[in-house]
């Protein structure tokens, strides 16, 4: 893969300052590349390297590293229990194992702290924020901070995260999605199809077939009571999500 034009300049003012940089661009400019792609080309002196993320993201981290930081060796850490692998290059962990394991990252003697979403770090009270301080306290860590909205609501929301830094002001990249929309590529979907197991499957039609049958009674007992069809319609569709919802839940 290739960075285009714009993350490549990124990277270069990253790269610059150290990897002691805040990303505040808008979500759809490719942080998360930027952020590996710095991190790659910086190994030397970078790794190893902690990425905290929200639970949800932690393989999405990965494959990214897989896209973008080919022959970097990461580890998903993903509970209290999971063995620290001397050999990684990267460890990937959430926000909430941040405080509980944060004695065992410390002794990783990390170069770099990559915090998505560190808005998560706003509240310096909280236990994963004095966590995240305490990791970045080594002189000449590279701190790479990503958010897609700087300032959540009050002045010193901003001021917790600059905290980081030692600085009231450090290096920002602030990049919006219109003033890049040149060079975003248009969005591509893909379908992937499972199969249910037979036992399932058959709790699902069930479910598809009792959801018709519900619909269908249900209009005709709002128009038999006299409501106007296009109120109807208006009901039906809020109910059909509550039904729609359950059939993906299944």
């Amino acid at each position: 893969l290739k960075l285009r034009k714009f993350q490549r300049a990124d990277v270069n003012r990253i790269k610059k300052h150290h990897l002691r940089v805040l990303v505040a661009s808008a979500p759809g400019t490719g942080k998360t590349a930027v952020a590996v792609s710095a991190i790659l080309e910086t190994g030397r002196w970078s790794l190893p390297a902690l990425v905290v993320c929200p639970a949800s993201v932690t393989r999405h981290w990965k494959r990214e590293f897989r896209q973008w930081g080919s022959g970097l060796r990461v580890q998903i850490v993903e509970a209290m229990k999971t063995p620290l692998d001397p050999e990684a290059d990267i460890y990937v962990t959430s926000w909430a194992l941040l405080d509980p394991r944060g004695l065992e990252f410390s002794g990783l003697k990390l170069r770099t702290v990559v915090a998505d979403e560190i808005h998560f770090a706003k509240n310096p009270e909280a236990l994963r924020s004095q966590a995240l301080y305490h990791l970045t306290r080594r002189p000449h860590m590279g701190i790479l901070a990503l958010t897609g909205t700087p300032i959540i609501n009050r002045q010193e929301d901003l001021e917790a995260i600059y905290a980081l830094y030692g600085t009231r002001k450090p290096p920002m990249i602030r990049r919006l999605l219109e003033d890049v929309a040149k060079d975003v590529p248009a969005k591509r979907r893909s379908y992937l199809y499972v199969k249910l197991r037979d036992r399932a499957q058959a709790e699902y039609d069930r479910a598809g077939d009792d959801f018709e049958t519900w619909l269908r009674k249900e209009k005709e007992k709002l128009l038999g009571e006299g409501m106007a069809e296009d109120a109807v319609d208006r009901c039906m569709a809020a109910e059909a999500f509550t039904k729609v919802g359950y059939l993906r839940r299944l």
